[in-house]
């Protein structure tokens, strides 16, 4: 082996062995305890649910003879139609590992695999504009340690994390631009549509990102005509190719016989529509009633999550704060290095994207309430990305512009850093690493943390951990059984819901299987057993369902309702219809529904069930307080419980509850024929 090669693998080991190291600190202590917490909070009991959906289709489709060709357009059209496409990473890696190491485990080893695969395509991409291996290292690490990552890795949102595409698009057309060819060309539009293909989003910002870079390659290099002509073409032929197979499933959801469900129903896909005032979106209704209150209250997103504009330069933002040795030596030097101007450029462009449609500063983070010049509401060029650029109109969630910030962030800081000598580019990136590292573990914003919270410490691990507490009682369910639930309240709480349905497999009412779930190929017939327990699980409910608007004013005001309303035969018919056996009443659901009260409307509801439906529940603990590795305190004090809620309770922990209780009413029992009898009498 040449030294060259001796040299290049020894560089390559510590590159692997960097960003393990690096995606292992940023998830501890999930790696010493890797079955028994969980990395992540937020919408982590949807993403399970949803997960388990598109796998219970891939196991339908298995029973299906569609032919090579078909298999692989149903495959990649599955999803929660008509959003369907954009699974691949629950294609290619969640699936997989659940098979090998099985629910839970396969999660925390995805984001291991996300974070280390970020890192190493950053080093890649910082590599091709440096040849200093621990700048490489330093500018490879923004790519695991950034606000984004950390941010939707706490929420779950896994397929914006994947990096890896988005980095390597950069060298390829570095590298087609120099050589050229048709190949390299290829490689460009093969990467562009992997881009697309894991997020769409992506792909629109990676398009937005290649036209301003062409342009100023073009402008800049002025390349012979048919040189750049052979590469531009063939890497535009090979991206349109590779999105419209990706894009096949939109039209064909289009084709549904039924009429419902097609790409043309999706809300908010609209173009060339001005970006509404501020006063029109914030006055919106939080819960709307028409199509039009539903694209704003859509669009108030587009405000809640965007971010502040001093955000790549001020710590106390917490993990939502770029490095800020990263803004000192890769964005400000910048403006004296021709080389590095472009992708200022390009990182500018990207970073007012973050900022969304209206200016926030640094009190103003993560709220609705925007920085005010007198009455005047200071508007951003995301407000114009909006209006005119296709597709950005359903871009609820400007702060993911910053994926391309991350990916110029490494190349400015390795373009800058390149103009040192060898010694400083060692000892500099040396202390870039150490600098990036230390910012999201030490808490600069310190004073941030309530009065109440117990042990404040000046460092913090900058993920979530959260548990998997899923009560025996679903566990020990038939996943197979035929029988379903009825969970009060029906609102609030339906990531928990979702995700306990997720374990036990049956029916619950008003759950998120509905029949526009299921792909057209198996919604009528099909599918094996998996098939027909999708569409048993999906079934609607009996037309005119009177029981509906009776369970929402149990959930929603318990302690005002009619309870002499009940009516025997309008359960009855939604049991058999449904095949419902249990009703189960959740305690904290109800404190989601009232922090303040929620054991006072939980004992009310069941009482009064108790009452009209002459049963006793089976009370049992749905959660409790416990302790957990890594952290001393018990919960609430500690991770989330997971499955979460779809809001979190806003009250301080120590007047929460230690424990949470759920009554459980068998139904069976209720429509046997001597208490309808009984009841008659």
């Amino acid at each position: 082996m040449s030294q060259s090669w001796k040299t290049t693998l020894l560089e390559c080991t510590l590159a692997f062995v960097w960003f393990a190291l690096l995606s292992s600190a940023l998830t501890w202590p999930m790696v010493m305890h890797p079955t028994e917490v969980i990395v992540g909070g937020g919408e982590l009991g949807g993403w399970f649910w949803r997960q388990w959906w598109h796998y219970s289709e891939v196991k339908a489709l298995e029973q299906e003879d569609f032919g090579l060709w078909g298999s692989i357009e149903s495959l990649i059209g599955l999803g929660r139609f008509p959003e369907t496409g954009n699974i691949l990473d629950i294609l290619l890696f969640t699936f997989p590992l659940r098979e090998w190491l099985g629910v839970g485990l396969d999660h925390n080893a995805k984001i291991l695999i996300i974070l280390m695969g970020n890192g190493i395509c950053g080093y890649v991409l910082a590599r091709c504009f440096t040849n200093s291996w621990m700048v490489s290292l330093a500018a490879g690490s923004i790519a695991i340690v950034n606000p984004l990552v950390i941010q939707d890795i706490n929420k779950l949102g896994l397929r914006q994390t994947l990096l890896w595409w988005l980095l390597l698009f950069p060298a390829l057309l570095k590298r087609a631009g120099r050589t050229g060819t048709v190949l390299d060309g290829m490689l460009v539009g093969l990467c562009f549509s992997l881009i697309s293909a894991f997020y769409w989003f992506y792909g629109l910002f990676a398009g937005l990102f290649g036209l301003v870079w062409l342009l100023w390659f073009l402008w800049t290099t002025r390349p012979p005509f048919g040189i750049a002509r052979r590469w531009i073409s063939s890497a535009g032929v090979t991206a349109l190719l590779g999105v419209f197979f990706f894009l096949m499933p939109y039209f064909s959801a289009n084709s549904d016989e039924s009429g419902k469900g097609g790409a043309e129903e999706l809300p908010e896909v609209t173009f060339f529509v001005p970006y509404p005032q501020y006063d029109t979106i914030v006055t919106t209704p939080q819960r709307p009633t028409s199509y039009r209150e539903n694209v704003l209250s859509s669009l108030h997103r587009g405000i809640d999550s965007a971010w502040p504009a001093d955000y790549v330069l001020d710590p106390r933002h917490g993990v939502l704060a770029f490095p800020l040795a990263v803004f000192l030596v890769g964005v400000l030097p910048a403006f004296r290095v021709k080389k590095a101007r472009i992708w200022l450029v390009l990182w500018t462009i990207f970073w007012l994207g973050t900022l969304g449609p209206f200016l926030k500063l640094g009190a103003q983070k993560d709220t609705a309430d925007v920085f005010m010049l007198g009455d005047y509401v200071v508007r951003l060029p995301y407000a114009w990305m909006f209006q005119y650029i296709p597709g950005m109109s359903r871009m609820f969630a400007p702060y993911r512009m910053a994926s391309m910030v991350v990916v110029c962030a490494v190349i400015l800081v390795a373009v800058n850093m390149d103009r040192l000598n060898e010694t400083w580019k060692r000892w500099g990136g040396f202390v870039l690493i150490f600098a990036i590292v230390l910012q999201p573990f030490y808490r600069f914003d310190l004073e941030e943390l309530a009065e109440w919270d117990a042990k404040p410490s000046m460092w913090r691990i900058p993920l979530q951990i959260s548990a998997m507490k899923i009560p025996e009682w679903y566990q020990e369910l038939d996943s197979d059984g035929w029988e379903g639930i009825i969970e009060l309240p029906l609102e609030q709480q339906q990531d928990l819901l979702c995700t306990y349905q997720s374990i036990h497999r049956r029916k619950v009412y008003r759950s998120w299987a509905t029949v526009p779930a299921i792909p057209p190929w198996i919604r009528h017939s099909g599918g094996g057993l998996e098939g027909k327990r999708m569409r048993w699980l999906a079934k609607s409910e009996p037309r005119g369902d009177k029981m509906e608007d009776w369970f929402r004013d149990v959930s929603r005001n318990p302690l005002e309702m009619e309870w002499s309303n009940f009516s025997s035969k309008d359960l009855q018919i939604l049991m058999e219809y449904g095949d419902y056996r249990w009703l189960i009443v959740h305690q904290r659901g109800y404190y989601l529904t009232d922090p303040n009260q929620g054991d006072v409307l939980y004992r009310d509801v069941v009482r009064n069930l108790t009452s009209v439906l002459g049963l006793e529940p089976d009370k049992i603990i749905e959660q409790e307080a416990f302790e957990w590795p890594g952290k001393t305190e018990q919960f609430p004090v500690g991770p989330a419980w997971i499955p979460w809620a779809s809001q979190e309770v806003q009250k301080p922990v120590q007047d929460m509850p230690r424990r949470y209780e759920m009554a459980i009413f068998d139904l069976s029992q209720w429509n046997n024929s001597a208490l309808l009898e009984r009841r008659v009498e």
